[in-house]
This record gives structure tokens, C-alpha cells and sequence, in this order.
């Protein structure tokens, strides 16, 4: 008897540490053509903010009438960062000029906009609950 008290309460206890995930929902708008696809990647660190290869997550959409929306599934509650870019010419990444200015149109979490390069993680942030997040970002050119 004892020891199906104990292991009702470790269960109840262990059931009420799991965190629920949630869904971030991007609706990307002003995709200057529908050629080739909008991609998102999805950081968890600023660590690994803008290091394809620690990226969190990594997800494609169509392009519809100027217009994308791309569904981040099921997100631990936590900090997050995203970047976008209209890969026009389908090759998977982002094209840049001989000094890396960006060829492509991209976006960040937040519409953040840096100076001189990308915005830091701290300005394209944004908290993940368990509650869905949607996000309006215009792609920029």
C-alpha cells in the first residue's frame, strides 16, 4: 500500500515537471517574387545564434503571392532567436556579394535590423511559453 502511495506521488510530481511546447507561427509578408521558397532557422542560445550548424531547427515554405507562413512545431518553453531568407534561386542558402552583403531577401525574429550586419540576439529574442507565438515579419531587400 505504501508503495503505490509513493509511486502515485512520484508520478503525479514527475507529470507536473514536463513543460508543454507550443508552436511559433510565422506569417512572412512583402516576398518581392513567388520563385524559389522562404527558410527559417531557429536558434535556442545565443551561443549558437547564427551557426547553421547549431541550429535549432530548419524549415522551408512556398511563396504565395508575395506572401509565406511557416509553422515551428512543438518549442520547449524558452528563448529563441530566427532568421529568414528568400532563397529565390533554390540553391539552400543565403547569397551574398563579394563582402557579404545579402543578395536575397531576409527577416529576423522581432523585424530586428542591425547596423552594419545582423542584429544581435538580444534584439531578435523572443520568449516561448506554452502558449503559441505568431510573429508578422517583412522580408527586407
Amino acid at each position: 500500500m505504501v508503495k503505490r502511495i509513493l509511486l502515485g506521488v512520484v508520478g503525479a510530481l514527475s507529470v507536473s515537471y514536463v513543460a508543454e511546447a507550443a508552436d511559433v507561427v510565422l506569417k512572412i509578408s512583402d516576398v518581392k517574387s513567388n520563385k524559389g521558397s522562404v527558410t527559417a532557422t531557429l536558434w535556442a542560445s545565443e551561443a549558437d545564434y547564427l551557426d547553421l550548424d547549431a541550429s535549432k531547427m530548419r524549415q522551408s515554405a512556398k511563396i504565395i503571392a508575395g506572401k509565406a507562413v511557416l509553422r515551428l512545431e512543438d518549442l520547449p518553453p524558452g528563448t529563441y532567436s530566427i532568421a529568414l531568407y528568400h532563397d529565390e534561386n533554390g540553391n539552400n542558402k543565403m547569397d551574398t556579394n563579394f563582402i557579404g552583403i545579402p543578395k536575397e531577401g531576409w527577416a529576423f525574429s522581432n523585424n530586428a535590423k542591425g547596423s552594419f550586419g545582423p542584429p544581435s540576439f538580444e534584439k531578435t529574442s523572443f520568449e516561448v511559453a506554452a502558449d503559441d507565438v505568431e510573429m508578422q515579419l517583412r522580408m527586407n531587400y
